[in-house]
């Protein structure tokens, strides 16, 4: 079937025939952006050495199936680690946990660490905090304080130095001879190792196109620019109201670079053909960018219930908790369905190897709360009850709590938490998805829970506030003909529910605070 383009789609393909300006594409959901891409490639001139960097292996392996045979479709850490295998005599050898075990080596443990827990959370803090100074090309503690910062992490000041001191220990790792053995590399390594390397060491293309660019960093960034030619053209399109992954390292402010580099024509491409018109209309009560196309289906926003979903539905919430209750009631009916986030049930099995005995009980879980609670302060982390760390475990001992209740003895329950978390959508089963989880996904008929958790309470910065809207926004477009709020629900899931637990725990945190003084 012959498709038209769109008035944005031809204001794209005009510039990109008859300038050699690069263009930066501000696409909405479900715009077609796509299409647009292979459209552009179709009509490149065979000579022109292209590359098309996909955000993620998967995405790569079915565009190459689409595009003509002379683009180079890559991710952009295969494209850094190729450059790297060609350009240093190393041999390279992948460690995901390589920072984990060169942090054990380097790092000389704060005294008020005193057991393996504290330490290994510590470590893994590091790794963290490594990962950003990375992928920000930080350069000493001010830029990694000014990234923890925009970022809302609270480290602690003394973790900061600690640090940098051990970012050196790594780069004079990674400058070593390395005759005998081969080196450690991380995925974040493969632009950061190769990104060391000049300009002339990567094959340069005369146009790159570069997806998803409100999700990028700042060394992929470097990593671009790098492959561009001089007299080059980087084609990047995003959606900066999409840009929900500040927390894994995406930086806005990498798109707005890319739309300011110069000889930059900045295009909109504003047709929605995935909602139907009552849902863009509500897309755009949130961000008022998009349009619908002539003829397009109207679609259907309205007020429903839990007893309205059926196979093949999408339920999308903002936090895990909902999910987790929703799964048990649905489970209860017959209806199959699956938690989007096989991480996040590795996560709560971690934890459920921590728990004393065989079952899950309130004493259990407000030992486990009083460790953290103590380790946190011992990272110097300030407002431990607000914090992100404190608040994401209190909600996974409350979702083992809650799992606890169907399921007997931890065997059962581990068994449980397999079956229910997956990544994949699977046939005639509801798929239930964290609004973080459903980006890039759609369906025919989406359910919103629980939308008056957005915005969060804990987000009190700018940059937090403006992460909650994109999120609304992500939420809202991924239906194509119906999106369905539920408001209420039949089931225990409030939006005090983790204070009110708290309460009932009965945690006396002034007498931790004694006890932590006692520790210093």
């Amino acid at each position: 079937m012959l498709y038209t383009p769109s008035k944005y789609q031809q204001a794209i393909f005009e510039a990109y025939k008859k300038t050699n300006k690069n263009i930066a594409i501000e696409a909405c959901p479900g715009s077609g952006k796509t299409q647009t891409l292979i459209s552009l490639l179709g009509m490149t001139p065979k000579t022109k050495k292209v590359l098309f960097c996909a955000f993620n292996k998967s995405i790569a392996t079915e565009l190459a199936m689409k595009v003509p045979e002379f683009v180079k479709v890559s991710t952009l850490h295969s494209l850094g680690y190729k450059t790297l295998l060609r350009h240093t005599n190393h041999k390279f050898i992948l460690k995901d946990n390589k920072t984990f075990i060169l942090a054990q080596k380097y790092v000389k443990y704060p005294d008020v660490l005193k057991n393996y827990g504290e330490k290994m959370f510590y470590t893994m803090m590091l790794c963290k905090v490594i990962d950003l100074y990375r992928m920000n090309k930080c350069k000493g503690e001010e830029d990694l304080k000014n990234v923890l910062d925009a970022y809302s992490i609270d480290t602690g000041a003394d973790l900061i130095p600690v640090a940098v001191k051990l970012m050196e220990s790594i780069d004079r790792y990674n400058s070593g001879s390395f005759k005998k053995d081969p080196q450690m590399i991380d995925f974040t390594d493969m632009l950061y190792l190769s990104d060391k390397l000049n300009a002339e060491y990567f094959d340069n293309y005369n146009i790159v196109m570069f997806d998803e660019s409100q999700d990028a960093n700042r060394l992929q960034l470097s990593i671009i620019e790098k492959s561009i030619k001089k007299n080059g053209r980087l084609i990047s399109v995003g959606d900066s109201k999409q840009c929900i992954y500040s927390f894994m390292g995406a930086n806005s402010d990498v798109f707005e670079a890319m739309k300011r580099r110069p000889k930059t024509i900045v295009l909109p491409l504003s047709f929605c053909y995935r909602c139907g018109t009552k849902i863009v209309d509500e897309a755009n009560k949130v961000f008022n960018v998009i349009e619908s196309p002539r003829g397009q289906h109207e679609g259907e926003v309205r007020i429903g219930s839990v007893w309205d979903i059926r196979k093949n539905d999408y339920v999308i919430c903002r936090n895990n908790l909902p999910l987790i209750n929703l799964y048990l009631w649905l489970t209860k009916r017959s209806i199959p369905c699956q938690i989007m986030g096989k991480d996040y049930g590795t996560s709560l099995s971690q934890i459920l190897k921590k728990i004393d005995g065989s079952k899950i009980e309130d004493e259990n879980i407000k030992k486990l709360l009083e460790e953290k609670y103590v380790e946190l302060t011992s990272k110097g982390i300030k407002n431990i009850r607000k914090s992100k760390q404190y608040i994401s475990y209190l909600e996974k001992l409350s979702v083992l709590k809650i799992i606890s209740a169907d399921y007997i003895g931890k065997s059962e329950i581990s068994s449980a938490i397999e079956l229910m978390f997956g990544d994949g959508a699977k046939k005639d089963m509801v798929i239930l998805s964290t609004i973080h989880k459903s980006k890039g996904l759609e369906a025919d008929r989406v359910f919103f829970m629980l939308r008056k958790e957005i915005p969060s309470k804990y987000a009190m910065t700018k940059e937090e506030l403006f992460s909650e809207k994109c999120l609304n926004y992500v939420a809202v477009s991924r239906a194509k003909n119906e999106l369905v709020y539920i408001d209420e629900v039949p089931f225990e899931c409030k939006e005090n529910e983790l204070e009110n637990y708290l309460s009932y725990l009965n945690i006396d945190y002034k007498n931790l605070e004694k006890t932590i003084l006692k520790l210093k």
